[in-house]
């Protein structure tokens, strides 16, 4: 998996007004430059980079999470 990146991302910060505190989700940017994100969401920092650590591990990528695509911030 060279030239590939993993990234927690804090889904409160990304929508204050959400359910979402405390709540993170996986980036995960391939060789490709194709970034997606995690299925799954975990419930701190610390669960989500035990997963990566697990991913690491087995050396998958995971190519099955869908795209992320952002999408523009309203003014």
């Amino acid at each position: 998996m060279s030239n590939s990146a993993f990234q927690i991302r804090d889904l409160h910060k990304i929508d204050p007004e959400g359910e979402n505190e405390g709540v993170h989700d996986i980036l995960f940017t391939g060789a490709d430059g194709v970034i997606r994100y995690s299925d799954d969401v975990y419930e701190s920092a610390e669960e989500a980079q035990k997963a990566i650590a697990l991913l690491e591990a087995a050396g998958e990528s995971p190519d099955w999470w869908e795209v992320f695509t952002p999408t523009p911030q309203a003014a």
